[in-house]
């Protein structure tokens, strides 16, 4: 007897052709047949699937397809969340997919994690870990506050594209 994840997958294929080189699914079924599945949802930049009334992120539709068991979080690694490409998705947990986030378009100094104090008139390094702030310290110069931030993210584990700005 088959279990419910391989039913999950065999289901998928059953509707679905999914290319891991280009990341698109394919419908194999009904009047779409031969379409490009899914469509963009413009609040979240995902890709969605309609499959039997409900939607579902094409992201984890390619781990279920992949025959990969399905993680908690799916992190697409150079931040764009319509690239679905089998190489630019990584199971993640949530605390590991917050070590791969885009830079915030509030930042200012170019550096996350690097801010200015305008009181103290020096740079600012610090980070996040384990779900706390850890504040590295005053720094005089910039390149020493970066220098500070890089290697605490090395340390912790922080994904290499983490606050790059990849688009």
């Amino acid at each position: 007897m088959k279990t419910n994840k391989q039913l999950r997958r065999l289901c998928v294929k059953e509707l679905l052709w999914y290319s891991p080189a280009n990341g698109i699914f394919i419908w194999l079924q009904g009047p779409r047949r031969g379409k490009v599945a899914g469509c963009l949802d413009r609040d979240s930049g995902y890709i969605r699937i309609g499959i039997g009334g409900k939607l579902y992120y094409a992201h984890r539709l390619a781990f279920i397809y992949m025959g990969k068991p399905l993680p908690e979080e799916v992190d697409h690694i150079n931040h764009f969340r319509a690239d679905n490409r089998w190489g630019n998705l990584r199971a993640s947990s949530k605390a590991g997919n917050a070590k791969n986030q885009k830079m915030r378009s509030t930042n200012k100094s170019g550096v996350t994690g690097v801010s200015h104090c305008p009181r103290t008139k020096k740079w600012i390094s610090q980070i996040k870990i384990n779900g706390k702030h850890v504040h590295l310290g005053y720094f005089q110069d910039i390149a020493e506050a970066i220098y500070a931030r890089e290697e605490a993210a090395k340390n912790a584990g922080y994904h290499p594209n983490h606050g790059k700005d990849l688009l």
